[in-house]
């Protein structure tokens, strides 16, 4: 909270306010925390699951270059940001092995991130690691019934639980622990 009050220079009463903030947040905590050089890299960042494109905006408005990759893009036709309508599936492999344009943005990005990006939480995470990029995820729902093969890996418990859901993103990926 402190950190949000920080970004915004506001004081946030209710969890409403601050969820019309969370696109900003997330991407001022991105470049304060990456740095614009690492960002700007190759063919800049690409948000996965991104919607409606706030992040996107938000770091574009910093000079990043920035790539939405969401098979549902509800941004507009010109958003001042390149597009790619397509989902994230499994570590990506079908989107690097392109040889066009979407192929090279994605296999070219210096920097993952998805803010709620929901099925494609460990997608995001699978790709970063076989690109060998850095990445920020902040997962939201579980969805324990949609995905019942996650199970935590040092007990073999069901992840049904957020702070479960995060152990089992970090441990996807133990030498990164780029995630909030």
């Amino acid at each position: 909270e402190e950190y949000c009050e920080y970004i915004t220079g506001k004081t946030y009463e209710n969890p409403i306010s601050l969820k019309v903030e969370r696109s900003k947040i997330f991407a001022e905590w991105i470049i304060d925390t990456y740095g614009k050089e690492l960002l700007c890299r190759g063919t800049g960042v690409l948000d996965v699951a991104g919607g409606n494109g706030e992040t996107c905006r938000h770091l574009v408005a910093k000079g990043i270059p920035v790539t939405l990759l969401d098979p549902n893009p509800r941004c507009g036709s010109n958003p001042g940001f390149t597009i790619i309508p397509h989902p994230l599936n499994c570590d990506g492999s079908d989107l690097t092995s392109r040889n066009d344009d979407i192929g090279n943005i994605v296999r070219n990005c210096s920097f993952i991130c998805g803010l709620h990006p929901d099925q494609a939480t460990e997608p995001i995470v699978s790709l970063a690691e076989r690109l060998n990029v850095k990445f920020a995820i902040l997962p939201c729902c579980v969805m324990p019934s949609l995905f019942p093969h996650r199970v935590q890996r040092k007990h073999g418990d069901p992840v049904r639980s957020y702070s479960a859901f995060c152990q089992y993103l970090l441990d996807m990926a133990p030498e990164k622990e780029e995630f909030l």
